[in-house]
């Protein structure tokens, strides 16, 4: 795996020609997905993508690469993307209009586990800490999560 940075500067032509080529492409480093209507589209999303690649040198990972239905969901950064009803909340409770197409995010459930070790090895009551210096590592791990699932229905999850 390379940085971001570098997976960026080398994946910029890619973007540019899937985007030059109509393809709404959503990437970060070299995770990266493109929306289709259509099946067809799609395959065809994935042959360009596939030859737009090879000529940087690069290849798709067979395992992970997939062509899925938005109302079955797939998994993309950290997320759980779906299209359908969502959450049921009361319009008091939404900060804005639920998106057109019906889409919502949740976390992946591996994330949320992995959120809930990371408190529990700091909360462990084997740690010889003060309330004050238990609260000051936590604070940061908990902050960062939630800035990082911030637009996810995070309520949603249930997680024990």
């Amino acid at each position: 795996m390379i940085s971001p940075l570098l997976s960026d500067i080398y994946l910029t032509p890619f973007d540019n020609e899937m985007t030059k080529r109509g393809h709404k492409l959503t990437r970060f480093a070299d995770d990266w997905l493109v929306l289709c209507r259509t099946r067809a589209e799609a395959q065809q999303a994935l042959k360009e993508a596939t030859e737009i690649l090879t000529e940087l040198g690069l290849k798709l990972h067979p395992e992970k690469t997939r062509i899925v239905h938005i109302t079955g969901g797939f998994e993309f950064l950290g997320y759980k993307l779906k299209k359908g009803k969502g959450l049921k909340l009361p319009e008091s409770k939404l900060s804005k209009r639920p998106n057109a197409q019906g889409m919502y995010a949740i976390p992946k459930e591996q994330s949320v586990r992995r959120f809930m070790d990371q408190i529990r090895q700091k909360t462990k009551c084997r740690v010889p800490l003060t309330l004050k210096e238990i609260i000051d590592e936590i604070n940061p791990i908990i902050r960062g999560w939630g800035m990082y699932y911030r637009k996810a229905h995070v309520p949603s999850c249930s997680v024990v």
